[in-house]
Formats: structure tokens, sequence, C-alpha cells
């Protein structure tokens, strides 16, 4: 009976022990699940700040770019307004030429 005894407490003490070491293992295994999860969430985190950072400063030039549209639309009305005033003059120009044509021609009929 003693020896069954001791058998029974040699296997007791087996089971403990591989008990605790499956127990470390677990928890070691935990630890670095956990540390894992904090690197990740550490790299979300910074990914995340720099797509802020980057929507940010797309928004700045979006602005930038839409100001920029509005001074070519400007300078394009001035240019058209320029090219209008510019035809106007040619028109003048010619009718002045003519008029000059036609007072040398009347001056020489009357000369």
């Amino acid at each position: 009976s003693q020896g069954l005894e001791k058998t029974v407490a040699e296997y007791k003490l087996r089971v403990s022990k591989i008990k605790a070491v499956a127990e470390d293992k677990q928890r070691a295994t935990a630890q670095k699940f956990q540390d894992i999860l904090i690197v990740k969430d550490k790299a979300l985190a910074k990914a995340n700040q720099s797509l802020t950072d980057h929507i940010a400063k797309i928004k700045v030039l979006s602005e930038q770019i839409e100001g920029f549209r509005a001074e070519v639309n400007d300078s394009r009305k001035k240019l058209d307004k320029t090219r209008e005033e510019l035809e106007f003059a040619r028109k003048e120009e010619k009718a002045a030429r003519h008029d000059v044509e036609e007072f040398h021609k009347e001056k020489k009929r009357y000369e």
C-alpha cells in the first residue's frame, strides 16, 4: 500500500509540475500576444495619424487648387474683355482710316 501511495504521490507531483510548466507557457504566450497587440495598436494609431495628416494636406492642396482655378477663370475673363476691347479698337481704327481716305478723296475733288 505504501508503494502505491508513493507512486500516486510521484504522479501527483509530476502532474503538478507539468501543470505548472503548461501554465507558465500559457502565461508567456498570453504575454507575447498582449505585447503583439500593444505594438499593433501603436502601429494602427500611427498609421491613422499619418492618414489624418495626409487628408489635412490634401484638403489644403484642394483649397489652393480651387484658388488657382478662380484666378485662372478671372484671368480668362480679363483676357476675353481685352480681346473684345482690342477688336473694337481695330474696328474703330479701320473706320478712322476709311474716314481719312474719304476726307482725302473729298479734298482732292475740291482742289
